[in-house]
C-alpha cells in the first residue's frame, strides 16, 4: 500500500511540475520569438536601405520612401522599448546629418544586429543544460522533503531543535540562490552601445 502511495503521489508531481514547466517555456518563448522578430525585420529593412543605395539613390530619398511606405517601419520606430530599435533610430539620425557614410553605417549596424542575434541562439542552445539541471535538482529537493514529511513522521521533530532549523533554512538558501544563479546571472546582457 505504501509503495502504491509513492507511485501516485510521484505520478501527480510530475505531471504538475511537466505542465508548469511546460507552460515557462511556452511564454519564454513567445517573447523570445517577438524579440528576434524585431531583429530581423531590422535586418530586413537594412537590406532594403543598403540595395538602394547600392544602386546609387541618396540616403535622404530612400529614408523618406521607406518610412513614408512602410507601416511596418513605422510601427518599428515607434516601438522603443527595444535596444534594438533605439539604436536604429540612432542611426537613422546620424545617417540623416551624414548621408556620405550612410552606407557603411548601416551595413555595419545591419551586421551587429545579425551577428548578435546569432549571438543569443548560441547563449541560448548553452544555457538549457545548466537550467534543466536546476530544475531537476529543485524536484528532487522538494520531492525528498515531501517524501521524507510523509513517511518519516519523526522527520518534523527535527525542526524543533535549533541546529535542525538553522541546516533546513541554509539548505533552501543554497537551493534558491543555485537557481538564482542558474536562471538570472547567467542571463545573457543586451548591449547598450553601437
Amino acid at each position: 500500500m505504501p509503495m502504491l502511495v509513492v507511485l501516485l503521489a510521484s505520478f501527480v508531481f510530475s505531471k504538475i511540475f511537466f505542465s508548469f514547466l511546460l507552460l515557462q517555456l511556452g511564454l519564454r518563448a513567445a517573447f523570445l520569438k517577438k524579440n528576434k522578430s524585431c531583429r530581423q525585420d531590422l535586418i530586413r529593412i537594412c537590406d532594403e536601405i543598403i540595395l538602394e543605395l547600392k544602386v546609387g539613390r541618396s540616403f535622404t530619398s530612400v529614408a523618406k520612401e521607406k518610412v513614408e511606405k512602410n507601416q511596418q517601419l513605422k510601427m518599428l520606430l515607434l516601438k522603443t522599448n527595444n535596444i534594438e530599435t533605439k539604436q536604429f533610430n540612432q542611426v537613422i539620425s546620424f545617417c540623416l546629418q551624414y548621408p556620405s557614410l550612410a552606407y557603411k553605417v548601416i551595413f555595419a549596424f545591419r551586421n551587429k544586429i545579425f551577428l548578435s542575434n546569432k549571438l543569443k541562439e548560441k547563449q541560448k542552445t548553452v544555457l538549457v543544460q545548466p537550467r534543466a539541471q536546476g530544475v531537476v535538482s529543485a524536484a528532487l529537493y522538494f520531492g525528498i522533503f515531501l517524501f521524507q514529511l510523509h513517511f518519516h513522521p519523526g522527520f518534523l521533530d527535527v525542526f524543533h531543535v535549533g541546529l535542525g532549523r538553522k541546516l533546513m533554512v541554509l539548505s533552501f538558501f543554497l537551493l534558491l540562490s543555485g537557481l538564482y544563479v542558474v536562471f538570472f546571472y547567467f542571463k545573457p546582457k543586451e548591449s547598450h552601445f553601437l
